[in-house]
């Protein structure tokens, strides 16, 4: 609730293995209901980055600035790791480039 108290509008977080903690009900849900009742926009948890290639953002753990273009989502940062890299070669854009397991 200090992200509300603040005034945070919205918010990333950057994390992995929540679910994976053998838990069915992992800390995630916790994190967006606290989120939906404060009203912040909220991408994550479980996600791998974000990368806006308008902007020159690459605030993801890949390592490549994705060319500007088109629109990719994927389930994973494996599979968007794997685009990503035979985008560059191919010198394929993305406009957003959002690796996230929801």
């Amino acid at each position: 609730m200090e992200c509300a108290a603040a005034g945070v509008g919205s918010a990333i977080i950057y994390s992995a293995g929540g679910r994976k903690s053998g838990s069915r009900r992992g800390p995630e849900k916790d994190i967006r209901a606290a989120a939906s009742k404060a009203r912040i926009r909220l991408l994550g948890p479980e996600l791998h980055g974000l990368s806006v290639g308008a902007i020159h953002l690459n605030a993801s753990f890949f390592d490549a600035m994705p060319m500007q273009g088109e629109w990719l989502g994927a389930q994973s940062g494996a599979m968007c790791n794997t685009v990503l890299d035979y985008g560059i070669g191919e010198r394929i854009g993305f406009s957003h480039f959002v690796p996230w397991a929801p």
